[in-house]
């Protein structure tokens, strides 16, 4: 899906360097189909390297968005950074192979938005727990700790019993 705002006019760009900068917000994950950000606000900045074979992409961004906590269900802003590199290189045909884009010589514009939702994404931690958690794990939630450590008490309940268990049918053996 093509956003205007996120697009590159390739024609009127001039050798040499170029920068862009460019804010994504909730309103820009909304219009992806499964995008695990509901809710966000990232500020990206672009510089662009044209040369006479290539133009080299260099982005990076920072921002925060809206989850629950890993650990005890609350809702934080977890902040996120990345860096991204992609290489446009002249082709007879359109294409992406990695971090290479394919475009014709004749092409007018280039959008990036379907890049700037993929390097926001990849960079989601697997474990999204916010950095006072972290630290000390009684900024959690308490009522949800507490629930956690009863489930994990009555784990090691039933790992007792199981080596009760084990006893008893080496006594029955004797």
């Amino acid at each position: 899906m093509k956003q205007e705002a996120y697009s590159i006019n390739l024609k009127a760009l001039k050798e040499g360097l170029s920068n862009r900068e460019y804010t994504i917000d909730t309103n820009f994950f909304s219009r992806f189909d499964g995008s695990s950000i509901k809710d966000g606000q990232f500020g990206v900045k672009l510089e662009i390297d044209k040369k006479p074979k290539v133009i080299n992409l260099d982005f990076s961004f920072s921002g925060t968005f809206k989850t629950e906590c890993d650990r005890c269900l609350q809702e934080i802003d977890l902040p996120m950074e990345g860096e991204a590199k992609f290489l446009l290189k002249y082709s007879s045909k359109n294409g992406e192979d990695d971090n290479v884009i394919f475009i014709t010589r004749d092409q007018q514009e280039l959008d990036l938005s379907k890049f700037l939702f993929e390097m926001i994404h990849l960079v989601i931690p697997m474990r999204k727990v916010k950095a006072e958690c972290d630290e000390e794990p009684t900024a959690c939630d308490n009522s949800i700790l507490d629930y956690i450590s009863d489930e994990e008490q009555g784990t090691e309940e039933e790992e007792q019993k199981g080596t009760l268990w084990e006893q008893m049918q080496k006594l029955k053996g004797l």
